[in-house]
């Protein structure tokens, strides 16, 4: 390994995750050389699509230790916190947001609401705020959150890392080998990508399709079960959204845009007085567990430090800064033990 001032490091993918991971690596390690290499960037990426509210989902993390997950929620939320009180919020795509989870009884048993000791003012719904919206479901909880919207929070990012004197480069790779000789360490933080680029068969698409429209007059998130919600954004409201598994048709579904809109309609009747403006469908990159852990390439006589940060699918913007924070303590862990 090169010493510390030569220090190589590639992180693969740029979506929330690698370019939260690159960053927080030239933090802990500033002498390193960190290089971004994806095939898609911004607009391309599943984290430019996602609606980016944060609500972290247990259900969705199975087989993870739970303090764990907890730990990287908390991580994450007190950057996201920061940020959007701070005079980058702006910039960054940082904004804190207040609404309702409506939900039934059977939602509630495979649903645990655990971010609620996290987020602001968490607490039930009243009978009166029960009947605000066209809820039909028998239970609901009120809070206020924070939106990260990556359409901004991306380019924030990558600005921040190229500052850092961070290089991105835009290439694809079809194997890990690629770069391995001109690497030290590798973190792979390539997403659904890792189905090819490292043979994971466990990687899950989950289809994901959603309405942007212009309704600024809606200023509260309102979420039905898992089925319907409806989240204003700086310039759009996102109305959603399929959980389709194993799903990777890429076209926009007139069926799904038509279901979206009427449940949308439903649960926020003002909705009805909006314009679609476009419609987004991605693939949420699902492993269970969410892999986050040290491994090893072999490549030729080299034996090089391999640290994988992927399969987030849903959460991964309400877990990228506290996963970041973890993976380059791994890499920063290499190096001590390389002793350079």
């Amino acid at each position: 390994m090169e010493r510390r001032g030569n220090l190589k490091v590639k992180v693969i993918g740029a979506g929330v995750i690698g370019l939260s991971t690159a960053l927080r690596i030239q933090q802990i390690l500033p002498h390193a050389k960190v290089t971004v290499l994806a095939d898609k960037f911004g607009l391309e990426t599943t984290s430019d699509g996602a609606a980016g509210i944060y609500r972290p989902t247990l259900s969705l993390m199975k087989g993870n230790d739970l303090n764990k997950v907890k730990r990287w929620c908390k991580d994450s939320w007190n950057r996201y916190d920061q940020l959007a009180r701070s005079k980058e919020a702006r910039e960054a795509g940082l904004s804190t947001i207040s609404g309702y989870h409506f939900y039934d009884e059977e939602y509630a048993k495979n649903y645990d609401f655990f971010y609620k000791d996290i987020v602001y003012q968490f607490r039930q719904c009243t009978p009166k705020e029960m009947s605000m919206f066209g809820n039909s479901q028998p239970c609901g909880v009120a809070y206020t959150t924070n939106l990260i919207e990556c359409r901004w929070y991306l380019p924030f990012l990558a600005k921040q890392f190229t500052a850092n004197g961070g290089k991105i480069v835009k290439r694809r790779l079809s194997s890990l080998s690629e770069v391995a000789d001109d690497s030290d360490i590798i973190v792979n933080c390539s997403g659904f990508g890792s189905r090819d680029l490292i043979g994971d068969k466990t990687m899950v698409p989950i289809r994901g399709q959603m309405i942007r429209a212009k309704a600024p007059w809606i200023k509260n998130f309102v979420f039905s079960g898992h089925t319907s919600w409806v989240i204003p954004g700086r310039e759009t409201v996102i109305v959603g959204g399929t959980r389709q598994v194993n799903d990777t048709d890429f076209t926009i579904r007139a069926e799904d845009t038509d279901s979206l809109w009427e449940n949308g309609v439903k649960l926020v009747p003002s909705l009805a007085g909006g314009q679609k403006e476009w419609v987004w469908v991605g693939f949420r990159p699902h492993r269970s567990p969410i892999r986050l852990e040290r491994d090893t390439y072999k490549h030729g006589n080299k034996q090089i430090p391999l640290i994988h940060n992927y399969g987030h699918g849903g959460n991964g913007v309400s877990l990228s800064w506290g996963c970041a924070i973890e993976a380059a303590e791994l890499v920063a862990n290499c190096v001590t033990e390389s002793k350079l």
